[in-house]
């Protein structure tokens, strides 16, 4: 193989991996019904476990409302104030854990976060479910 068909093979991996990450920026951009005419109190693009789910960052949006969460990936979920148990921060370097424990079996469970901004994120979702 000469140097310039190696050339030419290193300049097209890129290429192979952009439809990938466009992908998956696009669907995290995508809205749920729930955000219809609303503006989040508390917006964050972060990596993340939705059930077995791992999202890497930032390929995660997090949107806290005043009546639940948006979490915006490959899928979109709307998490209910009301099934929100509890929030926990784990973790003393960035970036921290935040975890979220569900009431509803019917959500992704279990729901890891790792925010940028973990205590202004963990500080939203006390608000909304204490």
């Amino acid at each position: 193989m000469s140097v310039l068909q190696i050339a030419l093979c290193l300049a097209c991996v890129p290429l192979l991996f952009a439809p990938v990450v466009g992908w998956l920026v696009l669907r995290r951009e995508r809205r749920h019904p729930e955000e219809a005419g609303r503006r989040p109190r508390y917006q964050e693009r972060c990596g993340g476990r939705l059930g077995r789910a791992r999202r890497p960052l930032p390929f995660l949006r997090v949107a806290v409302y005043d009546h639940g969460v948006v979490l915006a990936g490959p899928g979109v979920h709307f998490l209910p104030a009301a099934a929100i148990e509890g929030v926990v921060l784990d973790g003393e370097r960035a970036p921290r854990t935040l975890r979220l424990h569900l009431r509803d079996a019917a959500l992704p469970a279990p729901v890891e976060l790792w925010p940028v901004d973990g205590d202004r994120l963990a500080e939203a979702l006390r608000e909304l479910a204490p």
